[in-house]
């Protein structure tokens, strides 16, 4: 996949408290990289959430390569599956 394929796209600098002990961003941080984002895109939607609740059902990562401090990051999302009571970014 390329980032083109994703027509949202969250760009983030990396923290110093994100670095672990082996001096490269701790992998369960990445997790908050993706909230921040999924946030992002889902502002855009102008969703009531008095009346509607989003639950995030599973998260599924892929480790490709280590991310050193300080990065630049870009998360790229888009809806893949749009149902009748769900969706998947």
């Amino acid at each position: 996949m390329k980032l083109e394929d994703f027509p949202f796209q969250h760009k983030l600098n990396t923290r110093w408290k994100d670095v672990d002990a082996f001096r490269h961003i701790n992998n369960a941080t990445f997790l908050s990289y993706i909230e921040d984002a999924r946030i992002q895109l889902l502002r855009r939607w102008n969703i009531n959430y008095e009346k509607k609740s989003l639950i995030v059902a599973s998260v599924k990562i892929d480790y490709v390569k280590q991310v050193l401090h300080p990065s630049s990051l870009v998360i790229g999302q888009k809806v893949s599956r749009l149902g009748t009571k769900s969706f998947d970014i």
